[in-house]
């Protein structure tokens, strides 16, 4: 291969592609390793810095611009109100302003300034031309972090080296979709950088099953998700198969993001670092305020912490602590995309949380059972993720519509499918490759989506398997599912079932496109 092909495959590198995994990922242990072998002791976090910043050049040079320049204002921002004497409080709360107000207007900029002069110009008929702006990689998620190094600098917490401080926001692991995190989860840790031959097989192992849940099941899922939301129209779709396409797309984003947070966790064992969990089996969640125990569990805390407590939380009364959650989780939606449908995502969300407290209040004996609550919660659930996924709000309620039957339903007849899979079985035996009929599709779609739901509120996560000799930060406050059985351990038939795993993941990749559905925000 010549260097021309290596530059070539380095554009746009996610943590799938194969340059990846069997170029850079060795290549930065290796240096790392040796790294920590030098006297200078910072030298670790050296390399890292420059692993990640290579890592983050390979989707724009502008972007790595962009996020140098947020860098150091945001440092020496920092610097200058923590220098403030004590006596000077109105200063400091003036610099911590300055410095929240940079943030979100370049966050505003990028991600937000088109889609808010559409919308006025939609209301008001402005005539107007959109920017050229590109979308920074991962500027949601390092502009909050930014935004939370501020609040706790002024709120007193200690001075972070401008080594550690650059690691701590591009550490490549969660520098594009998360965790975010805590310095105090983080910053700590770099003072014990290390290679360990155990935070190395943490690592991989849940590298390996972060990409098989990516690759072999969210990737799967797509052609169903896309022949709904892409390639039918709205007002020709029934009520079956725009379940299926919604419950589909519902399965593909859990898996999608439970894939990366799996893998991003271990990319952070490889060299010492754990990362917070970020997921935790929201499926299983008997009522919405659980699932978003469980979703984007980092985002639920900045939201929680930053957003909420400080609009008062529940300490208002009633009616503002309603207020308060419409309006962080509007906030939520929005940060998602500069698009209505993600505000309109956040709205319901907001609404079904008020709901879910007013039952909690008033509901009293007539509780729903778990055996009824969770399956009504996924439902929901699913519901609340067709704006996630559609184009445009009129996208979105064309979809709904055909949920709730207004183009009629599909006829679906158990011994048609049988006899398209007898016709395609004696195809394939006659050396004929026939694509399954409809009835036959259904069949199939609805049985696979059924086992998937089987596995998401029946088996152990992840983390749980994982957790009995090496924990996560915040894994106290999370209990494992009683009874299980299935833990990991180094070993000869976890090395199978692992290697098993690898092998068809990369088999799998190459006949499935690649995206990671949360890098877009």
């Amino acid at each position: 291969m010549s260097l021309a092909d290596v530059a070539g495959a380095w554009s746009q590198v996610t943590f799938v592609d194969r340059i990846f995994i069997f170029g850079f990922v060795p290549l930065t242990v290796g240096l790392f390793w040796l790294a920590t072998r030098a006297r200078w002791q910072l030298m670790p976090a050296i390399i890292l810095i420059l692993a990640s910043l290579s890592f983050y050049v390979s989707w724009s040079v502008k972007f790595l611009l962009i996020l140098l320049l947020s860098m150091i204002f945001n440092f020496c921002g920092r610097a200058w109100m923590t220098s403030r004497d004590e006596k000077e409080l109105r200063f400091r709360k003036a610099i911590l302003a300055i410095i929240i107000t940079g943030n979100l207007s370049a966050l505003f900029f990028f991600k937000y300034f088109n889609f808010f002069l559409e919308s006025y110009a939609s209301l008001t008929g402005f005539q107007h031309q959109a920017l050229a702006i590109g979308l920074p990689l991962g500027i949601s998620f390092y502009t909050f972090q930014e935004i939370t190094l501020a609040v706790d600098a002024y709120a007193g917490a200690s001075r972070i080296g401008f080594v550690k401080y650059v690691l701590f926001i591009v550490f490549f692991p969660h520098l594009v979709a998360g965790p975010l995190v805590h310095h105090r989860e983080m910053v700590p840790q770099f003072a014990h950088l290390r290679v360990r031959m155990a935070d190395i097989a943490v690592g991989v192992s849940l590298f390996t099953i972060g990409l098989f849940k990516k690759v072999c099941i969210a990737d799967a899922l797509a052609p169903i998700v896309k022949s709904v939301f892409d390639h039918t129209p709205a007002g020709q779709l029934q009520s079956g198969w725009a379940w299926m396409g919604a419950t589909a797309y519902a399965f593909q984003i859990y898996f999608d993001f439970s894939g990366y947070s799996d893998m991003a966790l271990g990319l952070g064992r490889l060299f010492g670092v754990k990362l917070p969990i970020n997921f935790f089996s929201p499926y299983k969640a008997l009522d919405i305020a659980e699932f978003w125990h469980r979703w984007h569990m980092t985002l639920s805390r900045f939201l929680r912490e930053y957003v909420y407590f400080p609009l008062g939380g529940n300490r208002r009364g009633e009616a503002r602590r309603e207020l308060n959650l419409m309006i962080v989780m509007l906030v939520g939606g929005l940060w998602h995309g500069a698009n209505w449908t993600f505000v309109l995502w956040g709205g319901l969300h907001g609404l079904l949380l008020v709901i879910n407290r007013l039952w909690r209040d008033y509901a009293g004996p007539f509780r729903l059972h778990g055996v009824v609550a969770g399956p009504i919660t996924f439902l929901c659930v699913v519901a609340a993720w067709v704006p996630f996924r559609a184009a445009d709000v009129d996208g979105t309620f064309g979809i709904w519509k055909a949920m709730l039957g207004r183009n009629g339903i599909e006829h679906f007849s158990l011994s048609a499918a049988f006899t398209e899979m007898t016709q395609t079985v004696s195809g394939l035996g006659e050396g004929l490759l026939l694509r399954p009929g409809p009835q036959l599709t259904f069949l199939l779609s609805l049985i696979g989506l059924c086992i998937l739901y089987v596995i998401c509120v029946a088996l152990p996560n992840s983390n749980q398997i994982m957790r009995l000799k090496h924990p996560w930060p915040g894994m106290h406050d999370l209990q494992p599912e009683s009874g299980s059985r299935i833990y990991w351990h180094p070993g000869v038939l976890w090395g199978f079932i692992l290697g098993l795993m690898f092998g068809v993941s990369m088999l799998v990749s190459r006949q499935l496109p690649q995206e990671f559905l949360y890098w877009k925000f």
